[in-house]
C-alpha cells in the first residue's frame, strides 16, 4: 500500500469534460464556477494547490481509472466506476429532476413513460436514472452535454431528460430554453453529491471500512473501502466536511448560483 508522506506541498488534479455546467464550470478553456472555488479553497487547506484538467468525458474517466488524474468533481455513482474510484461526499447535494417541451404532460415518475411515444435523452457514459424502466424509448446522441440535450428537446429532436435540479433552473431562470418546462415530482429525492476520487491516484491509499455492511448493496454510503487516513485523499475530504460544516460551502454555492 502506497501513502502519501505529506500532505503539504502537493497538486492535486481534476479532470472535467470540455463543456459547460454553469455555474458549476464553465466550457474549456475557463474553468471559473463553484467547482473551481470549492475544491481549490479544500486544497489549500490541506497546504495543496489544484489543478484542472479539460478532455472529454471518456478520456477523463480513464485518466482517472490509471491514476494520471486524482478526481471527478461530481460523478454519479454506479458499481462499474466503484471499481476505480472511491465516492468522496463534496459537501453539495443535487437531486435530478425531469425537463421535457411544455407539451408534455407532467409525470412524476420514469415509469409514466412506457408504452408511449416520449423518447428519453442519455448521454452515454453520463448519469442515467437508477433502473429505467423497461419499454422506455432511449435516445444516446454520443458524448451528449446538458446544453446539447435542452436544444434537442427544444427541436423535438427528443421529449423528455433528467439533469441535476439546480443546474436546470439556473438554465432556465437566465432565459435560455422559455420553451421547456421542469417536472418537479420527478425522478428522485435529493441527496449528496460524491467526488469520484481514483483508487490509482498517488494521492489516493484505501484501507477497510469498519462500517461495510456486506448484507446491503454497495453505494457510496457502504462502501468496502474508505481512504486511508494518512493519504492526502483523507485530507481532501476532512477540509470538505469542515467547508460544509462551517457553511463556507453554502457561501460558495449561494454566490455563484444567485449571481
Amino acid at each position: 500500500m502506497q501513502l502519501s508522506s505529506s500532505v503539504y506541498g502537493c497538486e492535486i488534479t481534476m479532470g472535467y469534460r470540455t463543456s459547460e455546467r454553469q455555474p458549476y464550470i464553465q466550457a474549456a478553456p475557463n474553468n471559473e464556477g463553484l467547482y473551481q472555488a470549492l475544491y481549490s479553497a479544500a486544497a489549500q487547506r490541506i497546504g495543496c494547490k489544484l489543478s484542472i484538467v479539460r478532455q472529454p468525458k471518456h478520456r477523463i474517466l480513464r485518466q482517472i481509472m490509471l491514476g494520471t488524474v486524482d478526481f471527478y468533481p461530481g460523478l454519479g455513482f454506479n458499481t462499474e466506476r466503484d471499481t476505480f474510484a472511491q465516492f468522496i461526499p463534496n459537501g453539495l447535494t443535487e437531486r435530478y429532476t425531469g425537463i421535457s417541451h411544455r407539451f408534455q404532460p407532467q409525470i412524476s415518475s420514469l415509469d409514466e413513460l412506457v408504452g408511449s411515444e416520449a423518447i428519453l435523452l442519455i448521454s452515454p457514459g453520463g448519469y442515467e436514472v437508477t433502473g429505467i424502466p423497461d419499454g422506455v424509448l432511449l435516445r444516446k446522441p454520443a458524448d451528449m452535454d446538458v446544453e446539447q440535450a435542452l436544444d434537442l428537446l427544444s427541436a423535438r429532436k427528443g421529449d423528455f431528460f433528467t439533469y441535476d435540479e439546480a443546474t436546470l433552473r439556473y438554465i432556465l431562470d437566465h432565459g435560455r430554453h422559455s420553451d421547456l418546462t421542469l417536472h418537479p415530482q420527478c425522478c428522485e429525492a435529493e441527496h449528496d453529491m460524491y467526488m469520484g476520487f481514483s483508487r490509482k491516484s498517488q494521492h489516493f491509499a484505501q484501507q477497510a471500512n469498519p462500517n461495510y455492511d456486506a448484507k446491503r448493496p454497495v453505494s457510496p454510503m457502504n462502501s468496502q473501502f474508505a481512504p486511508h487516513k494518512d493519504s492526502i485523499a483523507y485530507a481532501m475530504s476532512m477540509a470538505l466536511t469542515a467547508m460544509k460544516l462551517s457553511g463556507e460551502t453554502e457561501q460558495l454555492r449561494a454566490k455563484y448560483f444567485d449571481n
